[in-house]
């Protein structure tokens, strides 16, 4: 049947999968089925859907007004996130609400003039602040910061404001408020664009400013995976004498030339976090300029690692020394591939209580490939937990592996009343789970 390899979604609304099946799925996949749902504007019942609280990165997709009302209804997106669409799509049928400051920040970060103009100058519901200003520059909305500056010039603004037009790469906001603004910038500004990637940014706050630059620049820049930026700080650190009272009494300021920025890049809890971000390429580079501080990291600096490849690039050079620890905190995490990478190179050993752990972490994956590899045993303590907790996804897991435990499991969920398990074990196993009860000696 061409519906057998179909999404959950279609199975779904196709009545070839029940929502309690729906509502066992992994996070990712439940937001999946409202994306499904939103792209396609649904016009079915959204209560039938796996209840999930939708991140707007689900609704990058286009989104109809009607569908975006039938949303907020459902209690499937809030308040804030109505607003923020309905400034940025301008449906003004939607801004409604009580809340003049939320309805103003959503015009802020959507570079809404027209709705921040009838909000101040007409409504009078609020009036310009720093906090706006500073919305809309962490969002590099020049447009909104002109306004705002036109409505109180004399207006004192936080550095953070300008901080935050630096963290967002927009240059040209970057300029105006450094000639229009009398704050200046504080030395975070360089370390912000430094983090999201804006070398550009970067390299005009060096030419045009003297604001000082953080010593966590290059370790922000690190974590975020931006390589080009390590390379344009390593090349403009002037050399300053180890030791010196310079260096010693560094208070922030650019006249060190990055030294110490250069110092906290290769700091452990620096290396630690490019490794768990996954960013093999930063690695290499941190090893080739710093190669000494690899060498006294401590023994859990990677334990929270979960990339193969980045798992491959340490067990090359010889930095993964605890690996039954780094298991425990992959099955914690529930992470297939690193734990089968993990298990093969080691030759380590499953156990049953990882098996339980993944269980109940709800890891079906996990578990399943646990399962499959003959590492552990099915347990009837562990199928009479899986139905106690309503876990169809788990007990589908299960079965799939063995059927002996199969009228086992029927019989507790219909002993214990549990309706749902009954009636999906039924609809789901269409031989009769109740005849196939009688026949095993349970």
């Amino acid at each position: 049947m061409v519906l057998d390899h179909a999404g959950a979604f279609t199975k779904l609304i196709n009545g070839l999968m029940l929502r309690i099946e729906a509502e066992s799925l992994p996070q990712a996949e439940r937001e999946r089925m409202w994306q499904e749902a939103i792209m396609c504007n649904w016009q079915g019942d959204l209560r039938l859907l796996p209840w999930v609280h939708i991140r707007s990165t689900c609704l990058a997709t286009p989104c109809t007004r009607e569908m975006l009302g039938r949303l907020h209804a459902c209690k499937a997106v809030d308040d804030a996130y109505v607003l923020q669409t309905a400034a940025r799509e301008r449906w003004p049928e939607l801004l409604q609400s009580k809340y003049a400051d939320e309805l103003a920040a959503a015009a802020a970060r959507e570079d809404a003039v027209w709705l921040l103009e009838d909000l101040i100058c007409a409504r009078k519901a609020v009036r310009p602040s720093a906090w706006l200003a500073g919305i809309a520059a962490q969002h590099g909305n020049l447009d909104a910061v002109r306004f705002l500056h036109s409505l109180t010039p004399a207006e004192t603004w936080c550095k953070t404001v300008l901080d935050g037009a630096a963290a967002s790469g927009n240059l040209d906001l970057v300029v105006w408020l450094a000639t229009n603004r009398r704050e200046g910038f504080s030395h975070a500004a360089m370390a912000a664009a430094a983090q999201n990637g804006h070398l550009h940014v970067v390299q005009w706050l060096h030419d045009n400013r003297d604001d000082g630059c953080s010593p966590f620049a290059m370790s922000w820049a690190a974590q975020g995976g931006h390589v080009h930026v390590l390379e344009w700080f390593t090349l403009h650190a002037s050399p300053v004498t180890t030791g010196s009272a310079l260096a010693d009494e560094f208070d922030g300021h650019e006249f060190v030339r990055y030294r110490r920025s250069n110092i906290e890049a290769c700091s452990p809890l620096t290396i630690s976090a490019v490794a768990r971000n996954g960013h093999v390429a930063v690695l290499e580079f941190l090893r080739a300029r710093f190669p000494r501080c690899f060498v006294e990291l401590p023994q859990d600096a990677f334990n929270e690692v979960a990339d193969v490849l980045v798992l491959t690039w340490l067990h090359a050079h010889g930095l993964i020394v605890e690996p039954e620890s780094l298991l425990e905190r992959l099955v914690d995490r529930g992470d297939a591939a690193c734990i089968r990478w993990l298990c093969t190179t080691f030759s380590l050993r499953i156990t049953q209580s990882l098996f339980d752990k993944a269980c109940g972490r709800n890891e079906l994956r996990l578990a399943r490939w646990m399962l499959e590899a003959g590492c552990v045993r099915l347990t009837e303590q562990r199928v009479a937990a899986a139905v106690a907790s309503r876990n169809v996804g788990l007990l589908a897991v299960f079965f799939a592996h063995s059927n002996t435990l199969l009228a086992l499991a029927y019989r507790q969920a219909v002993d214990c009343g549990v309706a749902d398990v009954v009636e999906w074990m039924e609809f789901r196993y269409s031989r009769g789970v109740a005849q196939l009860a009688l026949s095993f000696d349970v």
